[in-house]
């Protein structure tokens, strides 16, 4: 009987033992709020296509890929969302497609066949911007003078009503007669556009460069102008190698006596 009972407890020993054994072999069970704390995401993670490293983005965070900006937001607490936009330093977009700075979107031949001009993706102040770009392979036109002998005079830009051309460059001149001014008037001005404008000499205030229309009128010519007594005049059209179908301006020079003489009693 001892014998038994002493069997009993050497077995319940061993039994006790291996128990405290396999407990200290298990891991411990983590507590499932840290789980949940690690299964969080810690920013926006990386797409497929990204340099492995780092996995996640912190909030804010941009990367730029191609012609598209990714930055890193947060709309609701612990949810990461890609924000994904046009690059405006480096690209431009045309009907939703994108083309860095330096491409060539659309080009065409101009009527002379020796200018291009071509929609390119250009850098202005740090930002890319569509601008038309012209290349010129034509030989320099030489100015045209047209040295007024008699007036009334009409003056007008070629193709008056209608559209000036591009690439224009003239001027009309008239020395009035001794004791008489040049008076000069515009009965339309409609220059606009690169390269495009009128001068005339001598200056008015100070000013002798002029563009403009009705629509944008800070830089217009005054309405009539009349010159110093016994000075020459020069009036100079310019247009440059892109127009916009502006119609150019229509005025007549004409001489008027000079009434700021002096005279003696009883002249």
């Amino acid at each position: 009987m001892r014998t038994l009972l002493g069997l009993s407890l050497v077995l319940l020993l061993i039994a006790f033992c291996l128990a405290e054994e396999n407990a200290a072999a298990e891991p411990k069970a983590e507590p499932e709020a840290e789980l949940e704390e690690r299964a969080k995401p810690k920013g926006c993670k990386r797409m497929n296509d990204w340099p492995k490293k780092p996995k996640f983005y912190k909030k804010g965070r941009m990367f730029f890929k191609h012609c598209k900006k990714f930055t890193c937001t947060e709309p609701a607490p612990r949810k990461y969302v890609w924000k994904e936009e046009l690059d405006t330093k480096r690209c431009c977009s045309v009907n939703q497609i994108y083309y860095p700075i330096g491409s060539k979107i659309l080009c065409k031949e101009l009527p002379d066949e020796c200018t291009t001009v071509c929609l390119e993706c250009v850098r202005v102040e740090a930002k890319a911007e569509l601008d038309l770009v012209v290349d010129d392979d034509c030989p320099e036109r030489p100015p045209e003078t047209t040295v007024i002998i008699e007036v009334p005079f009409d003056i007008q830009t070629p193709g008056h009503p209608n559209a000036y051309p591009p690439n224009q460059d003239i001027c009309w001149s008239w020395t009035p007669k001794c004791g008489n001014y040049a008076y000069l008037e515009f009965f339309d001005f409609d220059v606009l556009g690169r390269d495009a404008y009128v001068t005339i000499n001598p200056p008015i205030n100070g000013k002798s460069k002029f563009y403009g229309n009705e629509f944008n009128p800070a830089n217009l010519p005054p309405k009539t102008i009349g010159f110093p007594a016994d000075t020459a005049v020069m009036i100079c059209f310019k247009s440059g190698k892109i127009v916009n179908g502006h119609k150019g301006f229509s005025a007549r020079i004409i001489d008027k006596p000079n009434s700021d003489w002096i005279h003696s009693p009883n002249y």
